[in-house]
Order: structure tokens, then sequence, then C-alpha cells
């Protein structure tokens, strides 16, 4: 039997595939993202799938080659961080899980046969059924991540903030909805109300971050010594600027972290709350 394979179709069709993936990876593992960098890692692995094809490159293909390029192809989805890695093992997981959806589906309803070639399976499958099945793998884990969450959605945790030979600790809460992210590492940072912090400065320069509009605080404050800065984000109610500064260490539930970002609150937690900040849980 004769298949004809159409490069454009091939592309296009294994981009939007990798690219529900990488997004169902991102959502299980609650990492920042970049819709470029996603829509990049996915285009350029749809390339590598399209040049399995050239027997020339058949070295390429190999099993270790393709855990390296799976690798490759990640770091441009998420960049240089320790998380890339579980971001690599998670998309390895969710394509084996798609594979074997498909290839199910194809030999339970009579469908063509897969073909194997240059190391590479590919699986007859309308364009339709193929992007339907990655999208469906995407709600599910969207779906399976929300339960994982909701069981800890009010996990609290001990939090200390060391600087200048200071330290203070609090309590911080692990909120879904706290989804502010260090731009140069993709690390949670953590919300902490202004009094919580407090003890970590002088008198002084915490009456004129207390009281100054952010924008304001850091060109007061840029005689301080303390690297003070701010940080846009977007909440229900529209866009913002937190004061920031960078922690010399940032311990959270045993796990440390050196020069870590933490934001203050516009508005304080209520005392009876039993915590003194928010995180995006991990």
């Amino acid at each position: 039997m004769v298949y004809s394979l159409y490069a454009d179709e091939t592309v296009f069709l294994n981009t939007v595939i990798n690219y529900f993936l990488y997004l169902a990876s991102f959502r299980l593992l609650h990492l920042p993202l970049s819709r470029f960098r996603l829509w990049s890692a996915a285009f350029l692995s749809s390339l590598y799938a399209l040049f399995a094809l050239l027997p020339s490159l058949a070295p390429f293909y190999i099993a270790p080659a393709k855990l390296l390029f799976a690798l490759l192809f990640s770091l441009i989805a998420y960049g240089f961080h320790r998380r890339v890695f579980s971001l690599w093992a998670l998309f390895i997981a969710l394509s084996l899980l798609f594979g074997g959806i498909v290839t199910a589906l194809s030999l339970l309803y009579h469908a063509s046969s897969p073909i194997g070639y240059s190391g590479v399976v590919f699986v007859p499958a309308s364009l339709r059924a193929a992007a339907a099945i990655a999208a469906g793998v995407y709600f599910l884990a969207s779906l399976l991540f929300q339960n994982l969450l909701s069981a800890r959605g009010r996990e609290i945790c001990l939090c200390e903030v060391f600087y200048g030979g200071r330290h203070v600790s609090f309590p911080l809460l692990f909120d879904t909805g706290a989804g502010v992210y260090d731009p140069a590492n993709g690390l949670a940072v953590p919300v902490v109300s202004r009094e919580a912090l407090r003890p970590l400065f002088s008198e002084a320069d915490f009456l004129l971050l207390s009281s100054l509009p952010p924008p304001d605080a850091v060109m007061a404050l840029e005689k301080s010594g303390v690297p003070f800065g701010l940080l846009p984000v977007t909440t229900a109610a529209g866009s913002a600027l937190l004061l920031t500064f960078r922690a010399e260490r940032l311990t959270l539930g045993g796990q440390a972290e050196k020069r870590a970002l933490v934001a203050f609150s516009e508005r304080e937690f209520p005392p009876d709350g039993g915590f003194s900040g928010v995180i995006a849980p991990p």
C-alpha cells in the first residue's frame, strides 16, 4: 500500500499536537509560559519529525538522540532552569500517552496500521481527529491539575526571608490564584504583607515603602542600598506594579533559594486568616 505524506500538512499537524502537549505539561507543572516560546518549540519539534523521512538523517532518530532533542525543545519552550527537566519528562510521558491513544483508536476502528520508517512510527490519522485528541489530552491534564490543587488550596507553609543580617519568618498560603513569577528565573514570587517584612528594613526605609506608591518608593529608596524594584502583574482588577526586593536567601518548606524575589502586597491580609502572604503552588 502506498501512503502520501504532505510536508505542509505534516508540519502543521505536529505543530498543533506538540503545542497542546507542551501546554498540558506547563499546566500540570504550573509553570509560567510564553506563547511564542511554546509555538516555537512546537514548530521546531514538528520539523524534527518531518526530517525523519530522510534516510541520511537516520542517526538523529535513535532513542538517545530523540531524548536529547526533546530536552532541546523543552529548553526552547521554557528556558534554562532546573525545572526544565520536569517539563522534559512530562512532555515525553504525555507524548507517549497521546501516541498510545491515537494508535489504539486507529486499530479499534479498523483504520490503517501504524507505519514504521527510520525508527519513527507514523500513525495515519485525519488532521481533525489528531488535533482533537491532542486538545483532549490538554483538557484532561487541566482537569487533573485542578483536582490535584484543590486538595492543597489551603495549605500553609512556613517561609523565612534573610537580608542584611536580619531575618523574618511568617506563614505563607499556597494560592492557585497567586500567579506572580520572577521573570528572571520563572520561580513563584511570594506576595507578603508589609508588616511581616518590616523587621528587615530600617524605620526610615519602611516608612517610605509603606507610604509611597511603588514607582515613587523605588526612586525614594534608590540610595538605601536595598535592591528594590518593580514587577508588573495582571489581576482581575487590571494591571499593577508591585514593589519588590531581592532577598539574600528565602526558605520555604525547608527548601532554600538564593537571591529570591519577594513582593510587597498592596493590602494587609486578615489577621485571623493564619497567613501573612500568598504564593503560587510549586
